[in-house]
């Protein structure tokens, strides 16, 4: 499971990195081998409410006696939820059952919270800078290639 801030936090405030609590909700993204992916508000570990609606989609594969879970979402929705925002952390904390280790309910594996920050997409400058200075450097050596293959007929 993953749990972020319900509200993108202000300061260093964060919710109880125990799926939160009443004044201060957690963003869930869950998944179980039975139930497939979803999403809910968590108040507590008593209390999480699913949210119906909720765009989080992934897969999981088991191999080799391990699980493996891809969860995506858009950055923005317009249902309930974070808004994730480029250049600004997000906390993130993580939270594991072990069924072989028979972890069910309360007893799990949890992380302490994390900052996940969105980086804007490159700009074209990127590609474009080193290709032209390749160009230029290119042409110039075959300026400098014609000149010394001229100076050599003279």
């Amino acid at each position: 499971m993953l749990q972020f801030p319900f509200e993108p936090p202000e300061g260093t405030e964060r919710p109880y990195f125990l799926m939160g609590d009443t004044r201060n909700p957690v963003y869930l993204w869950t998944w179980d081998s039975e139930g497939g992916v979803g999403a809910g508000r968590g108040r507590g570990l008593e209390s999480v409410e699913p949210l119906e609606e909720d765009p989080v989609s992934g897969e999981a594969t088991w191999e080799e006696g391990r699980w493996t879970l891809y969860l995506r979402r858009p950055i923005e929705v317009e249902s309930e939820g974070l808004d994730f925002a480029e250049g600004l952390p997000t906390p993130i904390a993580f939270q594991a059952w072990d069924g072989s280790s028979a972890e069910v309910g309360k007893r799990s594996s949890v992380s302490t919270w994390y900052y996940v920050l969105l980086e804007p997409p490159a700009s074209s400058t990127v590609v474009v800078t080193p290709l032209l200075a390749m160009l230029l450097t290119g042409a110039f050596g075959l300026v400098l290639v014609r000149r010394a293959q001229d100076r050599g007929r003279e």
